[in-house]
């Protein structure tokens, strides 16, 4: 397909040079020169139009970001970007020294972006990491009514989790968290809670894939103990256990159902939102597949369903959400349901027509948040 949409690339401007060529015979020489030098000109430029839209078709038709028309459409309305899954981190995306010193002089700092009034408050935190050692930034949604308060009075905590270099801050503004789950609470579907937006990807520009390597990043000690432990001596809300839970997207569906299925007594539930159920290790991943290759206990652990069917919680109570139009989530997510059937506690979520987004993401969280907090 690639090679179709490149030798049309290379074909069109040599027509419309002919074509332009032919149009100008009975004039001058110079006229019939400038006439072909422009009419390549347009050509090229056509070419070029027509190779970046068709490599982006091609792109889009492999990984699925948006399915139909109408899926492109609305993300376009709603200034969802595309997916954010290719390429390393920017220098806009990861902690500077501006930023450092911002939130180091009060301990947090009011997020850039913040919800529309009335909705809670983001909060920027630095939070050092004691196992995974390392420091990393973390973003506090407070709900409507605990905007100025230092501590959130043991409240419910929800952590959401973005996809492979899908940042903290891509994550809460693309998302409109804070909207949506205001209004969730205004209208007594969910509790107060306090929603944590934690960075995963603390190894950039590798990809860590929420594990923690033998003598290399503890991606995965940082989600499970250094942030709960920050939380609750930081933020006063409820310890780890029935008030916690976790929803993720993409790699962070991934993480969010490690996350329960091996910790069950810290993350009550999760919801994995067109995630994958164990490691992917590729060029980015350092030296995990080496890794898991020779550790059965680190690659038992990371696989979500061989816990599920050898070493299942007390009280599984995980949702995993997909669609068939999108191929990146669909295939593992269909052969993790078959390998799971018959395990009480799985909730399927599966929804017609939806690309690999965060506009998608967002389109699951009246329904997700309510089963995450236990009131539906």
């Amino acid at each position: 397909m690639i090679g179709l949409v490149l030798g049309a690339a290379l074909v069109v401007p040599v027509l419309v040079g002919i074509g332009w060529w032919w149009r100008s015979r009975g004039q001058g020489r110079r006229v019939r020169r400038v006439a072909v030098a422009v009419g390549v000109a347009v050509g090229v430029l056509a070419s070029q139009v027509l190779a970046v839209a068709g490599a982006a078709a091609v792109v889009n038709r492999e990984l699925g970001f948006y399915p139909t028309w109408d899926a492109l459409v609305s993300a376009a309305d709603d200034g969802d970007p595309l997916a954010g899954m290719g390429g390393g981190a920017s220098s806009g995306e990861t902690l500077n020294q501006a930023e450092i010193a911002r939130i180091a002089k009060d301990g947090w700092a009011p997020h850039p972006v913040q919800p529309a009034a009335g909705n809670g408050t983001y909060r920027d935190y630095l939070v050092n990491g004691g196992k995974a050692k390392t420091k990393q930034k973390v973003i506090a949604w407070m709900p409507p009514g605990y905007e100025k308060n230092d501590k959130a009075k043991d409240l419910p905590v929800v952590l959401v989790l973005g996809g492979a270099y899908v940042t903290t801050d891509f994550a809460a503004n693309g998302l409109h968290f804070g909207d949506e789950a205001a209004q969730l609470v205004r209208d007594r579907k969910v509790p107060p809670f306090v929603a944590l937006f934690p960075e995963i990807n603390i190894k950039l520009p590798n990809d860590t894939e929420c594990v923690d390597y033998p003598g290399g990043p503890q991606a995965y000690s940082w989600l499970a103990h250094d942030v709960p432990t920050w939380a609750v001596k930081t933020l006063g809300v409820a310890p780890t256990g029935p008030k916690w839970s976790v929803i993720g997207w993409s790699l962070g569906g991934y993480c969010a159902a490690k996350l329960h299925v091996n910790n069950p007594r810290e993350f009550g539930a999760g919801a994995s939102i067109q995630g994958f159920y164990a490691p992917i290790p590729d060029g980015s991943t350092g030296a995990l597949a080496l890794d898991l290759a020779r550790n059965p206990e680190l690659r038992h652990t990371s696989d979500v369903a061989w816990m599920l069917q050898h070493r299942p919680p007390a009280n599984t109570k995980l949702l995993v959400m997909s669609s068939q139009a999108d191929p990146q989530s669909w295939p593992q997510t269909s052969t993790f349901l078959n390998a799971t059937r018959g395990i009480p506690g799985i909730r399927p979520l599966l929804i017609d027509g939806q690309g690999h987004t965060l506009n998608s993401w967002r389109k699951t969280l009246p329904t997700v948040l309510p089963y995450l907090l236990g009131t539906s």
